[in-house]
Order: structure tokens, then C-alpha cells, then sequence
């Protein structure tokens, strides 16, 4: 909350105003009684308060010149900046975003009141002094006032205009559709067959050797195996994709989410599109074991689990008015029993003045599957044949 000398000097022409006040004497803080405290809370209130599109700034120790350049008097003591901070925001039902700082201009001392631009209307919880409980003071041009009604409905309403108003849902990424705050979803958990007991998979041309003439590419023998992890994954786990809407006037800047849930039993699972197996293939590379997974763009949903908690975050850089994003990659969801699962979110934006708080809901039926291993090898072989891509 720094203020240049050169900014100083310019203010020194300008007169008071919505954005601007001159103070000849220190404000009496230190051992004054409340009334005489009031004075400094109801003008950093006034100016916290004030139509205005700039920042505000009372300079103490300038005695204001109308019609020319204000003269600088100074002041012989200051006011400590964290010991005002205390007193003022004990009092107000919100905190006021103000700065006091000394400095030294033109050999004198001068004391600088800063009050930024936010969000209002600020008033007293309780009476201080000259100061009445819930008024709502505001700068008018040199002066100060109280607020009346349609002030302070015009305050509130402004701040909403000024602010996103964002929200999110589930969506259906391919269709581009908005699903809402709940969702079901159906899942399969299959029993498989121990590791061990699923056979080695050998193409019918290579006849077991586990070789195939004239080709860069050999039997996966792990192909049923792989088959079976594969399958098991995204049977369990299904897609889910989220939503941000901006139904505001502005441009919400820099959005993210947050999902916090506790679970120390171990419920449910969650996995990023990045870490689902890829899909086996019956043959492999001879020469290169490389695997393209991985390469392409970053994910934009992220989720870890640390100690007994699930922690989902994504978000996207932009949503203009009155319009929508998609997160860019979905995410994986699942349980090994059929439950209803509450998913708290928060919504944070550069250009929010606090996070949104919602929830969103899931429910999840599992049907549970026993698989033989002649029924691994037989679906295994139809992906196979078919060439069927899963997703």
C-alpha cells in the first residue's frame, strides 16, 4: 500500500473530495477518550464507504490550500499502523482494508491514511463514541453523512455487479450439457480371477512361440492380464466432469475449485484420466517399450489422497459473462459398494472478494460380478477381434 512522492505532490493540487481529505493536525488516538477516537474511525469508515473509483487517502500534517497547491505543516508524532488496525476491526462487521504509514516529505513529517477500494457497506457492530451502531458513513464529496436505505442498497448491489457470479455443476463434456449438483451413477465391481491363474495370450498365427515373422511386433503375452486390470479399472471407476458457470457481468479471472473428504475407511476411489491403464494390445513393439502415456496436455483435475483424506482440485483460467467452461480432462470415480457420497466444494477466483461454498452429490450403485477366467479370456478376445476402443 506504498504511495510515491510524486503521487503525494500530484494530491497536493487536487481538492477534498469522495477520494481525498487534508488533516492540519494529528488525529488525538493515544489517551484520547472514545469520543475523540471517533473521529479517526468515522473518517477511515466514511472513505471505506465512498462512491468512488480510485483509492482514498487522508495526508495528515497538510493544511488544505483551495484553488492552489495544499501546504505541507507535519506532524510530531504517528500512529502506530498495527495498534489502529486492532481498534478499527474489533469494531467493524467486516474488516476495513486500510494502511497508516509515516513518511518524510519536503523535511517534514507527514502521516498517510490509505483506504482501498472494497467491498461495502462497513459499519459498527456496537456504538463508539459519537458513532451509532449499524450507520452506515459515507464521504460525499468534502463531507461526511450517513447512509440512507437505498445508499445501502445500491452498495451491496454494486458489489454484486462488481463480482462474478460463479457456480458449479456436473456436466456431460461430450454433449456439452449441464447435469446440475447431483449425479448417479452405475459401476460394476468384478471379482477376478487370481493373477496366477490367467493364462500367458499367444496370437493364432504365431502358434505359441511367442513370435511373429516379418514384424517389428511380438505377442504381448501379458495381453489377458493386462485385459483384466484394464477392464476392472473402468468398470469400477466412471467419468465425471465438472461445470463452472458465470451467470454475473464480469469476468471471473484465474478460477479454481477445491474438494476436501475425509475417508479414513477407505470408500471410495478417485483417479485422474492420466493414471487410468491404458488399453492392452495384443501385440507389442519388438525394439521400443516406450509408452506415449503421459505426453500431451497437463491435467486440469487433480486428485491425491493424504492422511485418510481425499483432496480433488481443478480449474480453468477464464469464464466470461454469462457463459460456461468445462474442465478440460475428467475424473474417475468410484466405490466398491453401492452409497451416496457429498462432495463440499470451494470456488475461489482472482477477482473474488471470498471462496463460494457449495455441495454437490453423488449417488453410486455397484453390482457386483463374479468373473471365471474362460470369461476374462472370451471378452478379452472379442476387444481384441473387434478392435473396440474403451473409454
Amino acid at each position: 500500500m506504498s504511495i510515491t512522492n510524486e503521487e503525494i505532490e500530484s494530491l497536493l493540487y487536487d481538492g477534498e473530495s469522495s477520494s481525498l481529505d487534508f488533516k492540519r493536525d494529528q488525529y488525538l488516538f493515544e489517551k484520547a477518550s472514545d469520543s475523540e477516537k471517533s473521529e479517526l474511525l468515522k473518517d477511515i469508515l466514511a472513505f471505506a464507504n465512498a462512491w468512488r473509483k480510485t483509492d482514498a487517502y487522508i495526508l495528515i500534517g497538510v493544511e488544505e490550500v483551495k484553488g492552489g497547491r495544499s501546504k505541507i505543516v507535519g506532524v510530531v508524532h504517528h500512529i502506530d499502523d498495527a495498534i489502529l488496525q486492532q481498534f478499527v476491526n474489533l469494531k467493524t462487521n467486516r474488516p476495513v482494508e486500510f494502511s497508516y504509514s509515516a513518511r518524510e516529505f519536503e523535511g517534514k513529517q507527514i502521516g498517510i491514511l490509505h483506504i482501498l477500494s472494497q467491498k461495502r457497506p462497513i459499519f459498527l457492530k456496537k456504538d463508539f463514541g459519537k458513532l451509532i451502531r449499524d450507520a452506515v458513513y459515507m464521504r460525499l464529496g468534502s463531507s461526511t453523512k450517513i447512509a440512507n436505505p437505498d445508499d445501502t442498497y445500491q452498495m451491496g448491489l454494486k458489489q454484486k455487479q462488481e463480482n462474478p457470479l460463479l457456480d458449479i455443476q456436473f456436466g456431460d463434456q461430450a454433449k456439452r450439457s449441464l447435469l446440475g449438483d447431483s449425479l448417479s451413477l452405475e459401476t460394476c465391481n468384478i471379482h477376478l480371477p487370481e493373477k496366477g491363474e490367467i493364462p500367458d495370450y499367444y496370437s493364432r498365427n504365431s502358434k505359441g512361440s511367442g513370435f511373429i515373422a516379418f514384424s517389428d511386433k511380438i505377442n504381448n503375452e501379458d495381453y489377458y492380464r493386462e485385459f483384466a486390470k484394464f477392464l476392472y479399472t473402468y468398470s469400477l471407476l466412471q467419468p465425471i466432469s465438472f461445470v463452472i458457470v458465470n451467470s454475473g457481468g464480469v469476468l471471473a479471472r484465474d478460477v479454481r475449485f477445491e474438494i476436501e473428504i475425509p475417508d479414513a475407511d477407505k470408500k471410495w476411489q478417485f483417479c485422474e484420466k492420466s493414471d487410468m491403464p491404458e488399453q492392452p494390445t495384443v501385440e507389442k513393439n519388438r525394439f521400443s517399450m516406450v509408452s506415449m502415456k503421459g505426453i500431451g496436455p497437463s491435467s486440469d483435475l487433480c486428485a491425491s489422497f493424504t492422511g485418510d483424506i481425499w483432496v480433488i482440485s481443478g480449474g480453468v483460467d477464464k469464464v466470461q459473462p454469462k457463459s460456461k467452461e468445462w474442465t478440460y480432462n475428467r475424473l474417475y470415480f468410484g466405490s466398491n459398494m453401492s452409497s451416496d457420497i457429498v462432495l463440499p466444494i470451494k470456488i475461489f477466483a482472482d477477482n473474488l472478494p471470498e471462496p463460494i461454498m457449495k455441495e454437490l452429490k453423488v449417488h453410486i450403485e455397484v453390482e457386483d460380478q463374479e468373473w471365471t477366467v474362460d470369461k476374462v479370456v472370451k471378452i478379452a478376445d472379442q476387444y481384441a477381434d473387434k478392435q473396440i476402443v474403451f473409454d
